[in-house]
């Protein structure tokens, strides 16, 4: 019995000793983490420095600016500042798509298809244009190797359009502009619905003008924007407009079936398996560029010459312009659908 006695005794010992030993070390690890947090708090590891891979990237290819006024600039975001932005960011290489020896043929098809019947017109080497005479003139550029194309229109004094007797609703117009684009093969699978937009316009004066209300709408236009880019969101130069969008107006008086009047699509494959680090310019330096007229300004439809910036942010830029990678860009928004771009790569690795 006492033999037995001691051998319980022992075995309580050790589960005891055990269980200290396997508490001592869960609370010097957690220990650890908490010093290692407030250690990260105060003294953050800094990132590895960036891997600049491509070498100098060439300058972003902004279009001209959507004003010339010579504009004044207020800080008015949320907290009163700027804020502070990754030092760092991946830029991607873009996919260059090559000639297909049916390429034209394919495209001629795709023409026909959409009622553009006329014998194509070469604009260039790549480029044609077909036309349509109904319902009312327009003409389809397009790119038979990218597969970006136009269509543009007469449509500013068309009486049909003008009376918006059967303009669509914005969700009918969402509908119908997709099942448009997808007829020309141009839905590609990197379009997030949740960000499709729409847009009012009525014609004023042989020009358009945004409308604040559906009932003096004449116009309506449908954007399309592609997926985020590791969270962050792909800009246009025209923005809040997209490259890829369908503007849609009232057919005659018995036709309920919206026409085209006007469509763009400008789509670029990012390859986010070819990337590389690049470092970024500060969200002050970004500010003072803008300020000093240094930026891209791709919107704005006020008339007053200062603007109250009240977000800044970080994006990617694609243009209509032949590309080699996805740039990133700052992002200023202001009063009256204010946009502005500014390169955010450093200067040290931009080609001059």
């Amino acid at each position: 019995m006492t033999t037995l006695h001691r051998v319980a005794e022992a075995s309580k010992k050790i589960i005891i000793g055990f269980a200290i030993g396997i508490g001592s070390i869960i609370f010097i690890a957690v220990l650890f983490r908490v010093f290692s947090n407030i250690k990260e708090a105060l003294f953050p590891t800094p990132p590895p420095p960036p891997t600049v891979r491509f070498g100098k990237l060439p300058a972003v290819p902004f279009p001209q600016s959507a004003t010339d006024k010579a504009l004044t600039y207020s800080l008015n975001t949320l907290t009163g500042s700027l804020p502070d932005l990754p030092a760092q960011i991946y830029v991607y290489k873009i996919f260059q798509p090559t000639p297909s020896l049916l390429g034209f043929d394919n495209v001629k098809t795709l023409a026909a298809k959409n009622n553009f019947t006329s014998d194509p017109v070469a604009v260039s080497d790549t480029t044609y244009t077909w036309e349509n005479a109904d319902p009312i003139g327009s003409t389809l550029t397009y790119n038979i190797i990218t597969g970006d194309f136009d269509i543009k229109s007469d449509y500013l004094t068309n009486q049909d359009v003008l009376s918006a007797a059967n303009l669509p609703q914005p969700q009918d117009a969402i509908s119908f502009a997709k099942e448009f684009l997808s007829n020309f093969s141009a839905y590609p699978s990197d379009i997030d619905d949740s960000k499709t937009t729409t847009r009012l316009f009525t014609i004023t004066n042989g020009g358009i003008t945004s409308s604040s209300s559906f009932s003096n709408a004449q116009l309506i236009e449908v954007d399309y924007f592609q997926n985020d880019v590791d969270k962050i969101p792909i800009y246009y130069p025209h923005y809040p407009s997209s490259l890829m969008h369908v503007v849609l107006a009232s057919a005659n008086g018995q036709d309920t079936t919206p026409q085209v009047v006007e469509a763009s699509f400008y789509h670029k494959i990012v390859q986010t398996e070819n990337g590389s680090t690049y470092p970024l310019i500060s969200s002050k330096d970004a500010f003072d560029l803008l300020k000093t007229n240094k930026a891209y300004i791709a919107n704005y439809e006020g008339t007053n010459t200062n603007i109250n910036i009240s977000s800044v942010s970080l994006g990617y830029f694609l243009g209509t312009k032949p590309q080699s990678f996805l740039y990133p860009v700052i992002i200023f928004q202001g009063d009256n659908n204010f946009y502005a771009f500014v390169s955010a790569v450093k200067d040290e690795w931009v080609k001059n």
